[in-house]
């Protein structure tokens, strides 16, 4: 029998690559099938894998095999500080290799985007807005109201959460952001984070959370990135392993992001905002309806009461506390159930990368500049999808 071709890596590269996806020793020999010792063996030298086994070391660690004959290990994007989450969890150590990957992903399709822009001759749209940590909360909400153009009347005209959502995303990547969905991340471990880095700045929300928690997320996140900030800090105003700093920024994020969807103006403007205002009446009932009405949760109603000196924090405290479980177990009951909801496959994969990203990828095969392959790689899905997906981006009739 024929010995199997063995690959000449770089031991150090196959440690740095295991490590760079946040896998133990245990935890990536069992992915690999193999005994820890037979990868310790590879990682120190002392043996090395087969091709075979490299194309399988390749796939767990989601790098390209050339990676792993480098010479030394190449500079890798910064992993972000923290990321929010829900409330009351404190942040891991380290990163799941699920969230490292898709920090990893989020950086690699910035990068391809700004490269097919360069092939296309196309300027990425600027977003020159910026705001300190000093600035007024109430009228920074109103700002970027005004840069996305999103008015009450398209705000209580949208049918249900998830046209919502989609709105609120596209006006953000009208503006030259793109905003990516990562899954299956436990949302107790992250809810969103960003990359501020201009031209087109990023922004990725967890499609494990509810619709209206991720609308609030994108905009915590804008609120970030217009601060010129990266390092996307937690969730909960308590402050959970924060400096008084970071906490100050995560407050200021928070205002900013519920006076953007929430605008102080409507209270007086808005009949039936300015009738519970002056009765000062918020029944749990009225906070739903508020919700509905305007496509916000209700967390995000009593937030809002809260920054504008209608509740005390103690009660906010309470009745977030009181969502949280609820929301805890709706998601144990849908656990329980195993409901199984059939999405296809072309939406799946544009409820990952929206239209904006995958618009580039199209224009860049239409005018020749990648080939189909790397098409394929790019918006990670199989040519035979792509119909659909050309039909969903630009509306072209199949």
């Amino acid at each position: 029998m024929a010995r199997s071709v063995k690959a000449l890596v770089n031991p150090e590269l196959l440690k740095w690559a295991r490590e760079k996806s946040s896998l133990t020793l245990p935890v990536a020999a069992e992915k690999l099938h193999i005994a820890v010792e037979q990868l310790e063996g590879w990682e120190s030298g002392i043996a090395q894998p087969t091709f075979k086994q490299l194309l399988t070391i390749s796939k767990t660690y989601k790098r390209p095999v050339p990676l792993f004959y480098l010479a030394t290990p190449p500079k890798d994007f910064l992993p972000l500080q923290d990321y929010r989450r829900l409330p009351g969890t404190l942040p891991p150590l380290n990163e799941s290799p699920q969230l490292n990957l898709e920090i990893r992903k989020a950086h690699y399709r910035r990068q391809v985007a700004l490269e097919l822009m360069g092939l296309l001759g196309e300027q990425p749209t600027a977003l020159q807005h910026t705001i300190t940590i000093g600035d007024n909360p109430e009228q920074v909400g109103q700002q970027i109201r005004d840069l996305l153009a999103i008015t009450l009347q398209k705000q209580v005209g949208w049918k249900n959460d998830y046209e919502a959502l989609n709105a609120w995303r596209k006006a953000l990547e009208a503006v030259g952001v793109l905003v990516f969905q990562a899954e299956k991340i436990d949302v107790a471990e992250m809810r969103g984070f960003a990359i501020g880095e201009r031209p087109l700045p990023v922004i990725v929300v967890n499609k494990s959370d509810r619709p209206k928690g991720r609308i609030f997320s994108m905009l915590h996140e804008f609120a970030h990135i217009l601060l010129g900030d990266s390092s996307v800090s937690g969730d909960d105003i308590n402050g959970y392993q924060l400096t008084p700093e970071e906490r100050r920024v995560e407050v200021f994020c928070n205002h900013v992001a519920a006076a953007t969807l929430l605008p102080a103006a409507w209270f007086t403007q808005d009949s039936e905002l300015s009738g519970y205002e002056r009765s000062g009446q918020w029944s749990d009932d009225a906070i739903i309806a508020l919700a509905k009405r305007f496509n916000v949760s209700r967390e995000f109603i009593w937030r809002r009461l809260l920054t504008r000196g209608k509740i005390t924090a103690d009660f906010y405290k309470a009745k977030r506390n009181e969502l949280i479980r609820e929301f805890r177990a709706r998601q144990d009951e849908e656990k329980e159930s195993d409901k199984k909801v059939i999405v296809k496959y072309h939406v799946k994969v544009l409820s990952s990368i929206g239209s904006m990203y995958p618009g580039l990828v199209l224009n860049s095969y239409y005018q020749e500049k990648i080939t189909s392959s790397t098409l394929s790689e790019y918006l990670g899905l199989k040519l035979k999808h792509l119909p659909k997906v050309e039909n969903a981006v630009f509306g072209v009739p199949l």
